[in-house]
């Protein structure tokens, strides 16, 4: 499916205001409320199961099944889901040690690198990509390394928690083209997402069921307004999931990246506004800096 690049710019917006909304509720279940990382997560993948069921029965009844199910189709959507949950758990996990700002300046690191697997998988570069890409490594490591940071233990940790996302952002980066690249219907797309979606809920299932025989489940208090956090995560988990396919499926999914990582922006504010979470102004001066960077790169 040939996508312009005003459409990718579109969906990347999109999907990065949905995840950067998501973060926030995330950083709340895990931060504050203590929540097991594999309940959460089963729970959210439940909720988003069910709400695009309807979408499938819906989809079914007007285009029947838009995909062609075959051994190797199914093979990727596996690898698909799997990449994207382990993203999910990795920043699950990460949000119960540091804050919204922080994961942020973590997850910028993997920028350097995720230019280059993407031209790996795809033989598309994009060079103003790629500077910013350098340019936005700099300054996160350059912020670590000032005397406020480097003086403070938590740096050493925040490095070591690094290493539960970055990975994953990068394999996923790079093999998002690749797994979608046949796929060339918007139907065919939606269908894809919702199988994703299936996949990602068995494996928390699978995750959640392991936990409670092991006895360490951690029991929740799920009242009213838990309920609506869970409901709305699951909305917004369609929403940013299905922008976020559409988006990356395209070879200029470089440019889509960029517009991706505005997530960040979304994120600490909203984190600043409904968790009171503290901005550095240091550190949301180099978010905003990169962000800026990146967009007029790409008009120019």
């Amino acid at each position: 499916m040939v996508i312009s690049t005003l459409y990718v710019v579109i969906f990347s917006i999109l999907s990065a205001l949905s995840r950067g909304i998501i973060t926030v509720i995330d950083r709340y279940q895990m931060g504050y409320r203590k929540s097991s990382v594999f309940t959460v997560n089963f729970f959210n993948n439940l909720l988003s199961m069910l709400l695009v069921t309807v979408v499938l029965i819906i989809m079914t009844m007007q285009h029947r099944l838009a995909l062609n199910i075959t051994p190797w189709l199914l093979v990727r959507i596996i690898i698909y889901a799997s990449l994207v949950q382990a993203v999910a758990f990795g920043y699950s996990a990460l949000f119960r040690q540091v804050t919204v700002m922080d994961s942020v300046l973590l997850s910028k690191l993997t920028d350097f690198v995720i230019p280059i697997a993407i031209f790996i998988t795809t033989c598309y570069f994009n060079w103003h990509s790629y500077f910013i890409s350098v340019v936005s490594t700099i300054l996160v490591i350059g912020l670590f390394l000032l005397p406020a940071r480097t003086n403070n233990s938590s740096t050493k940790i925040l490095i070591k928690n690094f290493w539960l996302i970055g990975p994953f952002l990068i394999l996923q980066a790079a093999l998002s083209p690749v797994l979608v690249a046949d796929i060339k219907t918007p139907e065919a797309l939606i269908t894809f997402t919702i199988l994703t979606i299936y996949l990602r809920f068995l494996i928390t299932l699978t995750a959640f069921l392991r936990q409670r025989h092991q006895a360490n489940m951690i029991r929740e208090q799920v009242g009213s307004r838990v309920m609506m956090l869970y409901g709305t995560r699951a909305v917004l988990t369609l929403v940013a999931q299905l922008t976020f396919t559409l988006a990356t499926s395209s070879q200029t999914s470089s440019i889509a990246w960029v517009f991706l990582n505005m997530t960040s922006l979304f994120s600490i504010i909203l984190s600043g506004f409904f968790l009171r979470e503290k901005v550095d102004l240091k550190s949301f001066g180099v978010i905003l800096t990169i962000i800026v960077l990146g967009i007029v790169s790409n008009f120019v």
